[in-house]
Parts: C-alpha cells; sequence; structure tokens
C-alpha cells in the first residue's frame, strides 16, 4: 500500500504539467454546498436534453481530516453539472458518509484517530443535460477513483463512489532515522529521455540506500530547483550530456515504525542534500539533489597538502572547488563548525584556526571539502609546539649549569680558606 502511494507521488511529478488530465478546484462561485441531510437529490429538476453533455470528470470537494477532528459531511460541487451528497442513504440502502474500516467491518465514529482506515462514501446525480457515462471518473480528496457505480431507482440513475483515507501514524512513538547515505545514479551519458503518456519517461535516476531503516527509495528528473513557493519545473526531457549537473527528486519512505525529520543528515553520492522538504506524513520525505552526468566531479587539492603542524599554528589549505558550491568542512569525518574557520573564494582557500587545532590530539588528522558535488580530503600532521622541545630540553642543562658553578664556586672559596 505504502508502496503504491510513492510510486503514485512520483508518476503525479512525472505527469506534472504533462498528459495526464488535471481534475482542478471549481470556481468558489460556481459551488453548491450539502452540510445536511435536508438535501433531497430526487426533489431537484433533472431535464436530460435531446443531445446530452457527457460528464468527463466530477470534482469533488471535501476538507482534508485531521487526526482528533470530527467527520465533516460538507461537500463542494460544480452546482450546474451534478448534486453530491455524503450524507443518510442513497436509494439501495448503502449509508453515505465517513466510516471507519476494522477487521470486523465498518463502524461510526465521532473523532478521527491515528493509524486508522476510514472510508467515505458519496452519491452523486448528474443534472441539467449532463450524464455520466463510462468515460466519466471522479476526485474526492484529490485522488482519482475511476467509475462510478450507477444505483437505479424510480426511474432515475445515481452514482455512488467510496474514497479510502488513511490517518498517519503517532509520530511520537517512531524512532528517528538519524542518517542516511544515498546513490543516485543518471542515466548513461548520450540516453535520450522522452516522456510518453502512458508510461512517462523512457529513462530514470535509480537510488539506493545502505540505510536498512529506509523500506524505499525512488527518484525523478526534473528539469529544474523548486522556485519560491516551491512549485517544480517539467519533468526533464533531452540528452544526458557529459559533465553536466540535472536535478534529481528523490522520494523515500521509513520502515514500519521510523521515520524521518528536518534532523536527519542525508549524504547523496558522498555529498551532502542540496535541499529536501518533508511530507504530512513523517515516514515519507523528498530530497533535491544535483547529479553530475558521468560521475562525480574530480576535485584536487592544489595548496596545503599533507602539511606538519604544531600546536599554536593555523592550517590553511586551498582546494580545486568553487567556494559557492562548497556545503561543509570535515575534520576526520565530523562537521566543522565555521566559527574556527576562514573562508576565501580563489577556487576554495580555507583556514582553519589554530584554537581549534589545539583540541585535536596528537598525530594524524583527515580535513575534507564537502562540496555539492563531490569531495576531497587531505592528511596533515600536528606535533607539540617546537618550541616546546627547546624549553625542554635547554632548561634542565641550564639549571645545572648553575648549580656546577655554584659548587664550584664554594669548593674555590673552600680551598683558598684552607690556605691561610
Amino acid at each position: 500500500m505504502k508502496k503504491k502511494r510513492l510510486l503514485a507521488l512520483m508518476l503525479s511529478l512525472a505527469m506534472a504539467l504533462s498528459f495526464v488530465p488535471q481534475v482542478g478546484a471549481k470556481a468558489a462561485d460556481e459551488t453548491a454546498t450539502a452540510t445536511d441531510a435536508t438535501q433531497d437529490l430526487t426533489a431537484q429538476e433533472r431535464t436530460v436534453a435531446a443531445d446530452p453533455i457527457s460528464l468527463g470528470e466530477i470534482d469533488i470537494g471535501v476538507e482534508r481530516p485531521e487526526v482528533g477532528g470530527t467527520p465533516d459531511t460538507t461537500l463542494e460541487f460544480n452546482d450546474q453539472e451534478v448534486y453530491a451528497t455524503c450524507t443518510g442513504e442513497a436509494p439501495n440502502g448503502v449509508k453515505l458518509g465517513w466510516t471507519k474500516v476494522t477487521d470486523d467491518g465498518e463502524e461510526a465514529f465521532t473523532k478521527f484517530e491515528y493509524s486508522a482506515h476510514y472510508k467515505l462514501t458519496i452519491m452523486v446525480n448528474p443534472v441539467n443535460g449532463y450524464v455520466v457515462d463510462d468515460n466519466t471518473g471522479i476526485a474526492i480528496l484529490g485522488v482519482w477513483h475511476g467509475h462510478l457505480q450507477a444505483i437505479e431507482s424510480g426511474g432515475t440513475k445515481y452514482y455512488v463512489c467510496s474514497a479510502s483515507y488513511d490517518t498517519p501514524v503517532d509520530s511520537s512513538k517512531l524512532a528517528l532515522i538519524d542518517s542516511a547515505s544515498l546513490r543516485v545514479e543518471l542515466p548513461p551519458v548520450g540516453s535520450e529521455i522522452v516522456i510518453t503518456e502512458d508510461v512517462g519517461p523512457n529513462f530514470a535516476p535509480t537510488v539506493s540506500t545502505s540505510n536498512a531503516n529506509i523500506e524505499y527509495a525512488d527518484g525523478s528528473l526534473i528539469s529544474g530547483f523548486p522556485d519560491d513557493e516551491g512549485e517544480y519545473g517539467r519533468v526533464f526531457e533531452g540528452t544526458i550530456e557529459e559533465g553536466k549537473y540535472y536535478y534529481v527528486a528523490v522520494w523515500m519512505e521509513a520502515k514500519e515504525g521510523y521515520k524521518f525529520s528536518k534532523d536527519t543528515k542525508f549524504v547523496v553520492n558522498g555529498e551532502c542534500r542540496l535541499d529536501y522538504f518533508s511530507e504530512d506524513d513523517p515516514q515519507y520525505i523528498a530530497l533535491i539533489v544535483r547529479v553530475r552526468a558521468g560521475g562525480d566531479e574530480n576535485y584536487t587539492i592544489l595548496d596545503g597538502d599533507g602539511q606538519i603542524l604544531y600546536y599554536g599554528d593555523d592550517l590553511t589549505v586551498r582546494a580545486s572547488g568553487a567556494l559557492e558550491d562548497l556545503d561543509h568542512l570535515e575534520i576526520d569525518g565530523k562537521e566543522l563548525d565555521l566559527q574556527f574557520v576562514k573562508l576565501k573564494s580563489g577556487s576554495t582557500i580555507a583556514t582553519i584556526a589554530a584554537s581549534f587545532l589545539e583540541t585535536l590530539s596528537e598525530g594524524e588528522h583527515t580535513l575534507t571539502f564537502v562540496y555539492y558535488y563531490g569531495k576531497v580530503s587531505t592528511k596533515f600532521t600536528i606535533k607539540k609546539a617546537a618550541n616546546d622541545s627547546v624549553k625542554t630540553g635547554d632548561t634542565a642543562p641550564v639549571a645545572m649549569m648553575a648549580g656546577l658553578m655554584i659548587c664550584a664556586l664554594a669548593g674555590m672559596a673552600f680551598l683558598k680558606k684552607k690556605e691561610y
């Protein structure tokens, strides 16, 4: 079920602004509201024109439920095309409205609960020359539900459709996924990405992860980074070219009992994430990353490789990546607090303060420049300060010499006294 949900999300992204008909919200001035069982569909005038108009799609607006909320029977629909209600019963005795689905069947309820399965049953009736046929579908809660079930009563046809809704789990009871490493690979260089109506893109990125608490991961090529409102551009179409960077939307599902959050650290292709957003359900998350066709960028250390330092020295290293592409620095695999770093462009020049280096143990350490498109590392060695060895080596001889001189003077005075 969850995998199907993720696939549905990916398909929605793949079809954005493409070929799939969109079931849009009706204009506010065209909506009618049925708030209780007083609306009698049988009393409405239904005049079928000589040349009836087929309804290709019906969009029923329903307030999305929230845990702790009460079932709402308010519907919004186009009053020129259909009447709709989710109160009372259909002519065949089917109960309309919200029910809670359990192993024992369906039951009434007063409030939505965590981790529960619900069903909303709606009855609609086309009016004023509109008809429902095999091409008519319905959208409830923004989800396409296909054809309606026909019920005939008193010479009039009514149509019933049910929509399922699962409330999220209680996130406070889920274990947090602290971090995850992902590998995202583009289609081969030279691949021509084409979108078809039934299948979608003919090539897609591959996504893998070593984190055992992630149930599912998949990706889709998109043409650009989301704008300030979070909207994506079209799904990418074109040829994958060597050395160019492409945006990939990565979708993931956590295993049962686990969740994602804004504190989850993602490393993609050995680098950091570019951006991400959370779904309403904490068990699902999406990342937006940029991936280089033909492999990761080959960064190098230009100056300062393999340095030997003494406590009290700063460390300055220059790497080949552009400063604007740098995400962070790491020392021995741990992210370095930028309060200890001065950064300058000229590729990337990083100077790490002695105050931080003094917290490291004596010996060899690793500095890593982590860019959006790859990373590069260098080794450096810390030793005790050079003047420490001088002090340690010189202080003892000076004191010894002073002591010897005092002894010698005392001895001379003693011998001179003896002569007299």
